[in-house]
């Protein structure tokens, strides 16, 4: 929440400086939520579509899903128009969340999905109007005590480097100027 509300903050402001700041403003008076997600391979995500998508792609034997908790079996959709106002940060840029295509998951077959789906799925319940956004990191094969380590592993720097400049866990300004811009070019406020 520290998070969110300076986020917004910066934003009412960004649209301010606008051209056309009275449409800018009209636009951007919807709420926005950002997600930073980042840890391990789960952060990514491991989760499977369905049970076929499971077997489609390979991994029954090596992974096999566990009866009863494929995206399929408890409801959570698996298309593009079941979010649309969902937005995933990948290859620079946010784009349109689109399952089976750039979910960032840590296995490298389209039918896995992480925390994202389930959180849009959600949020976008309680709340149709809302804008999500996506930022993930979480590399496989990596792991927390050492990968993840406070201070000094490499995976936390490079996040850390990104996202973060103090102790409390503010964004820095290059994170919320990059993540403002390409919020507001979604929102139609630029």
């Amino acid at each position: 929440m520290k998070t969110l509300i300076p986020l917004l903050s910066l934003l009412s402001l960004l649209s301010l400086l606008s051209p056309a700041a009275e449409d800018s403003r009209r636009k951007t008076d919807r709420a926005a939520l950002v997600f930073l997600i980042a840890g391990q391979s789960n952060a990514g995500g491991v989760a499977a579509f369905s049970p076929e998508t499971n077997a489609k792609a390979g991994m029954q034997e090596k992974h096999p899903a566990i009866p009863g908790s494929t995206a399929k079996e408890v409801g959570i959709p698996t298309t593009m128009e079941a979010y649309p106002r969902c937005y995933i940060w990948g290859k620079g840029k946010l784009e349109r969340l689109t399952p089976c295509k750039n979910l960032k998951t840590c296995y490298r077959d389209p039918w896995r999905h992480g925390i994202e789906l389930p959180m849009a799925m959600l949020l976008m319940k309680q709340d149709p109007d809302t804008d999500l956004f996506f930022v993930k990191h979480g590399p496989g094969g990596h792991n927390l005590h050492t990968q993840w380590a406070a201070g000094k592993g490499p995976d936390y720097k490079n996040f850390k480097a990104w996202a973060w400049t103090d102790k409390n866990g503010h964004l820095s300004s290059r994170a919320y100027l990059e993540l403002s811009r390409k919020i507001m070019a979604l929102t139609g406020s630029e």
